[in-house]
């Protein structure tokens, strides 16, 4: 009898517990997903405002004054949102919107010493989503809008690629002289030809993502073409942090009215998945999301 009861015993510890791990419901899911999403201000000293790329032939116009953090036990990541403006035309203004992420999975923050950390999960995924709109509430109505293009761009196999900038909005051109033929924006991305109306961009190799591990995707959301997406994906999880860099160019018409009369609402999504246990059958997935869907620029 005594056996009989240790018997059970186990068996009811045994069964707990793979209902505790497994989510009891999803447990003979060969996978199970869980969304987290938490997004704080870190506590480090102003970043923005005192650090940035230079672009040339932008101007720094906005950005956060911190460095924004998003937790979960499984993962974290730090980001930051940057815009510059540089005069196109009479009509207009060319604006570039920044967001970079620094991804580290919690396998490599409780190797570094901090055991709030799950030491199991390491990266085997993340994006980056951006997008800006045109606003209105009443009689206000945001700026004209136009996306351009963004980078860096994938399964690019030509040693450059272009594109070609031209106003949406008429007038004259007003481009200062950083934007000349041969000179560069940034590295990587040059002035590879002047027109009445525009110019042309080129892009190097080295702002085209190419490495096998992880693959890039970048590509417009099919169903919303002001949207610009960035997906990177490890063949196998991973215990490096990996970052990523974006850049995302639009034309904006001085026609904001009732607001400034440069204005627009901007958008971006910011994921990170780590991922634990791999090839059984309590795998978790876990996510670390960060997102803003009311970002504002001269809305006022």
């Amino acid at each position: 009898m005594k056996k009989y009861f240790r018997l059970m015993s186990f068996c009811f510890v045994l069964c707990m517990g793979f209902s505790l791990l497994g989510n009891s419901r999803g447990f003979w899911k060969k996978e199970l997903t869980h969304t987290l999403t938490a997004t704080k201000k870190a506590s480090i000293q102003p970043y923005s405002h005192n650090y940035h790329p230079e672009i040339n032939g932008f101007t720094y116009n906005f950005g956060y004054t911190d460095q924004i953090f998003a937790s979960e036990p499984t993962g974290y990541f730090y980001y930051d949102t940057d815009f510059y403006y540089a005069d196109f035309s009479t009509n207009s203004r060319l604006y570039i919107m920044r967001i970079a992420a620094d991804f580290t999975c919690g396998k490599m923050a409780n190797l570094n010493g901090d055991k709030s950390y799950d030491i199991n999960y390491r990266t085997i995924s993340g994006y980056i989503h951006s997008k800006i709109k045109q606003v209105s509430s009443g009689s206000k109505r945001s700026s004209s809008i136009n996306y351009i293009t963004s980078w860096p761009l994938s399964n690019v196999t030509e040693e450059t690629s272009t594109a070609t900038i031209s106003t949406s909005f008429g007038g004259k051109l007003t481009l200062s002289s950083a934007f000349s033929v041969n000179s560069s924006l940034m590295d990587g991305v040059v002035i590879s030809e002047k027109y009445s109306n525009g110019f042309e961009l080129s892009f190097d190799r080295q702002v085209t993502v190419t490495t096998p591990n992880p693959t890039i995707s970048h590509q417009r959301n099919g169903n919303d073409a002001l949207q610009a997406e960035w997906f990177f994906q490890f063949a196998q999880p991973v215990e490096t942090s990996y970052s990523l860099d974006t850049y995302y160019l639009f034309e904006v018409k001085n026609d904001g009215q009732n607001y400034q009369s440069y204005s627009f609402g901007y958008e971006y999504e910011i994921k990170l998945t780590c991922s634990a246990w791999e090839g059984y059958l309590w795998h978790q997935l876990r996510d670390t999301v960060a997102s803003d869907s009311n970002g504002q620029y001269g809305l006022y």
